[in-house]
């Protein structure tokens, strides 16, 4: 059996921001629901969450 990261009830609340920001949600509700006064504690949560690579630019630029 493979062996699990650590895991917690906060773990659940970081997951819980990810999964609503990639959905859309306004950056000011999932603040409000997460409970947090300053923005940066809920960008704190998303990025610690996210892991998702960024795709190349497949834009030409020029003629």
């Amino acid at each position: 059996m493979p062996s699990l990261e650590s895991f917690g009830f906060r773990d659940l609340k970081g997951k819980g921001a990810t999964d609503m920001w990639l959905a859309g949600i306004p950056f000011e509700r999932i603040q409000a629901l997460c409970g947090h006064k300053d923005k940066k504690t809920t960008e704190i949560y998303i990025k610690q969450r996210w892991r998702e690579s960024v795709a190349a630019n497949s834009l030409k630029i020029g003629a």
